[in-house]
């Protein structure tokens, strides 16, 4: 009878999970000061508090060693209303008391982005997801700052309790938003959930040339890359630097190099880059890499499609792409012979095109380029002259079109053009290119963002050129990973070089990502049918232990693919059927009370 109600279950249940809607740790909760500043605003607000080291005791301390994967607003009103843009961002520092209108300047963690919908109770805790985890420090006091850009519906009111200080900070009205001439002591009833931090991430340090070259033959020059979920994407560029249509694939879980869809139009000189689950492909020339043409695309990785989006205005090559906050692209300076400063802005959700602040320095393409927080690093490139500055852009957290450039006092080891770089886990990462001598440097530098140094690592195994824009990086399973796939500067092969933490190649099982997912997932594995080997996804927004197992179509346990305990994150691992018979399988997915089974089918 057991096996009867199991196969039953297998065949028909679906997800399911309580969320509990009660905050682990939290400052207050008797305020009754009901407050419209930012939910309640239909026009949009933003809202910036501060909370102390401390402040965070009920019902106990919260720990030291603890990341933050949840937060919560004590709602003074009961509705569900979709707001746009809604965006969380967190900063730590050492300080007591805001600045009478001014926003806190960071640096910010954006740990939250996206049109949502939230439903709210009276008295009760609203909460959010947070897309990735932020590391708290209980020695310090926690910044955030929370605005909406509009919303549908009604809004809500939140609870503050009044202390001292300045603990509020407000926007004058919607996006952009810009501080009130004002401020208080009013302190947002506010809770969060968290689990033990994440080991630290293992930096990169060693160079790696045992990764599969690209497919193909010859040289790969003026193309460029990005790395959404476990894959690398190649696109444009060409043998002899012409542009072309074409896009390579890199599986990261298995180690394999396809070919994708082509882009609608040859592109070279540009760059890509990844923003809300697809990848776009940003300034660029059709004809050569010296000429920008205004024809830009979007691939979406679910339809394996491509589609053309708004024209850029001024055409670029030698531009740098970056993304923030999942929502819009900055296009940054080019122009082969024109040295632009401007920086051109791209806005994913309503496929339009502005401007934010001018570059801070003389203008420059062909430059190494990273984004990571709200801070933008620019190091290198070419303006008549070959470079060595380096400049740091600070993004305004109340508005994304105010860049604030400060030329850096200590400039990379380097002057060179056609240099590459990436920013990730706190350090920025430049392979300088042409030295302006016809030859490349065998070292890799790198900024530590939180020292304010640079160091070196030699060993460079492919000294070549031609790296902005084909420069990417990742974390696999808790490592670095810096991903640059060929280059060119007298080369006859197109291998993939990696700088890494572990020159280990790991397939089948891993965490993907360290960005938290809002909810349970089991994805259907790939490929299906399948002979012998295939690949489940599956997403896991809370710590705790995982089982998946696989099951026959009479219910007998065939396999266990996971059984521990594993961190909030994406995951994939492998399935290999060589030592069973074609048929129908069943996978199962337990952890914390949510149960998912999914069906595939083993042809041999």
């Amino acid at each position: 009878m057991k096996k009867v109600i199991f196969l039953f279950v297998i065949l028909f249940v679906m997800s399911g999970y309580i969320l509990s809607q009660t905050p682990q740790y939290y400052n207050l909760n008797t305020g009754t000061s009901a407050n419209s500043f930012p939910f309640n605003m239909s026009a949009g607000k933003a809202t910036n508090y501060l909370f102390l080291a401390g402040d965070f005791a009920n019902p106990t301390p919260l720990p030291a060693g603890q990341q933050i994967t949840k937060v919560y607003f004590r709602s003074a009103s009961a509705t569900t209303v979709s707001f746009t843009n809604l965006h969380i961002l967190m900063a730590q520092d050492v300080i007591t008391t805001l600045t009478t209108g001014t926003f806190y300047a960071g640096p910010y963690d954006t740990v939250f982005v996206k049109d949502t919908t939230l439903t709210s109770t009276t008295g009760g805790w609203t909460c959010v997801t947070l897309r990735h985890p932020y590391v708290y420090d209980p020695a310090k006091s926690l910044i955030i700052f929370v605005g909406q850009c509009g919303y549908s519906g009604t809004g809500f009111t939140i609870y503050n309790t009044l202390t001292s200080g300045i603990r509020r900070v407000w926007s004058v009205g919607g996006c952009p938003f810009a501080p009130y001439a004002s401020g208080d002591a009013s302190t947002l009833n506010f809770g969060v959930d968290v689990v033990p931090a994440a080991p630290p991430v293992r930096q990169a340090n060693q160079w790696c040339s045992n990764y599969p070259s690209l497919p193909g033959s010859g040289a790969l020059l003026y193309h460029a890359s990005c790395v959404l979920g476990d894959t690398l994407y190649v696109v444009g560029g060409d043998g002899t630097g012409l542009p072309s249509t074409t896009m390579y694939k890199y599986a990261i879980s298995s180690n394999t190099w396809t070919t994708g869809a082509s882009m609608p139009g040859a592109k070279c000189g540009g760059d890509l880059c990844a923003a809300n689950g697809k990848i776009y492909y940003i300034g660029g020339g059709s004809a050569n890499n010296t000429a920008g043409t205004a024809e830009q695309y979007m691939y979406n990785r679910s339809t394996g499609a491509w589609t053309t989006i708004a024209p850029i205005p001024t055409p670029v090559t030698g531009n740098v792409a970056e993304s923030y906050q999942d929502t819009i692209i900055y296009c940054m300076m080019g122009g082969w012979s024109s040295y632009l400063t401007t920086i051109q802005v791209y806005y994913v959700n309503s496929n339009t095109w502005t401007t934010a602040t001018a570059f801070g320095g003389p203008g420059r393409r062909s430059f190494a380029g990273g984004i990571m927080g709200n801070n933008i690093f620019v190091a290198c490139g070419y303006n008549g002259t070959y470079l060595s500055s380096f400049y740091r852009g600070v993004i305004s957290p109340s508005n994304p079109l105010s860049i604030t450039w400060t030329l850096a006092t200590n400039n990379i080891l380097w002057t060179a053009s056609r240099a590459g770089g990436t920013a990730i886990a706190g350090r920025f990462y430049v392979c300088p290119g042409d030295s302006g001598s016809g030859t490349a440097s065998n070292r890799i530098g790198i900024f530590d963002t939180s020292a304010g140094t640079w160091s070196y690592v030699a060993g460079d195994p492919f000294l070549n050129s031609n790296y902005w824009g084909i420069m990417s990086s990742s974390i696999i399973n808790g490592g670095v990973k810096i991903w640059r796939p060929a280059g060119s500067l007298s080369a006859t092969t197109r291998p993939l070089i990696v700088f890494a933490d572990t020159c280990a190649i790991i397939t089948g099982v891993g965490n993907i990502s360290n960005k938290i997912p809002g909810n349970y997932a089991l994805s259907q594995n790939y490929p299906n049918p399948f002979n012998p080997i295939t690949k489940i996804s599956y997403d896991i927004p809370k710590s705790g232990l995982v089982t998946i197992k696989i099951y026959d179509i009479l219910g007998k346990e065939i396999a266990t693919l996971v059984n521990e305990n594993k961190n909030p994150g994406k995951y994939i691992v492998d399935f290999d059927g060589s030592a069973i018979s074609s048929g129908v399988y069943f996978y199962r997915l337990e952890s914390n009370g949510f149960v998912a089974t999914k069906k595939m089918m083993l042809i041999k």
